[in-house]
C-alpha cells in the first residue's frame, strides 16, 4: 500500500511549485507577446523561426530538414560543404536513408564514403549521418543530422596499417629464433 499521509507535504509542495512556474511563464509569454522579446532574451525582435533558423545555420554538424516529397526545407551550410544538399536537391543515398525513416518510423543510421559532388580535395571523405522524424505523429518531416569522421577513418586506417606492418616485420626475427 501506498502511505496517502505521508505523500500529503510532497504533493502540496509540487502542487505550489506547479503554480509557481505557470505563473513566471505567464508573465514571460505575456511579456513575450507584447514585447516582441526573443527566445534569447536578447531584446530584439526575434520570432522562435528565426532563433531555430540561426541554431541549425551555426551548428557544427550538418543538418537537413526534408520532407517526404523530397523538398529539402531547412539546411545550413556545413551540409552543403559536405556535398549533401547542392541547390537544395538532397544527396540520393540520404534521401533513401530518409525514405526508411518515413516509411518504418525509425531512426536510420547511414555511413557514406566520399559522396557525389565532393571538391576533387576531399577525398576520402567519411561522413556518418542519422535520420530521424520530426514527429512521430506526424511524419512530414525528417531531420537528418551529418558529421565528417574523415579523420577518425584515417587514423583508423592507419593504426590498422601499423599493426599490419608491424605483424608482419616481427614473423621474420621471430621464424629465425625458431
Amino acid at each position: 500500500g501506498v502511505n496517502v499521509g505521508a505523500a500529503a507535504p510532497w504533493v502540496t509542495v509540487a502542487g505550489l511549485v506547479g503554480l509557481a512556474l505557470g505563473a513566471v511563464m505567464s508573465t514571460f509569454l505575456t511579456r513575450r507577446r507584447t514585447h516582441g522579446r526573443s527566445a534569447a532574451g536578447s531584446g530584439s525582435d526575434m520570432t522562435v523561426s528565426d532563433v531555430l533558423s540561426r541554431a541549425v545555420a551555426a551548428a557544427p554538424i550538418g543538418v537537413v530538414v526534408v520532407g517526404r516529397s523530397r523538398e529539402v526545407v531547412l539546411s545550413n551550410q556545413r551540409a552543403a560543404d559536405l556535398g549533401l544538399v547542392r541547390e537544395r536537391i538532397l544527396d540520393d543515398r540520404v534521401w533513401a536513408a530518409a525514405q526508411r525513416a518515413f516509411v518504418t518510423d525509425a531512426d536510420v543510421e547511414i555511413d557514406l564514403l566520399t559522396p557525389g559532388g565532393v571538391p576533387a580535395g576531399r577525398r576520402g571523405l567519411s561522413v556518418h549521418g542519422h535520420v530521424r522524424l520530426l514527429n512521430a505523429e506526424h511524419p512530414r518531416l525528417a531531420v537528418v543530422y551529418l558529421d565528417d569522421q574523415s579523420e577518425q577513418a584515417r587514423m583508423e586506417a592507419s593504426r590498422r596499417d601499423f599493426v599490419a606492418n608491424v605483424s608482419h616485420e616481427l614473423k621474420t626475427p621471430v621464424a629465425a629464433l625458431g
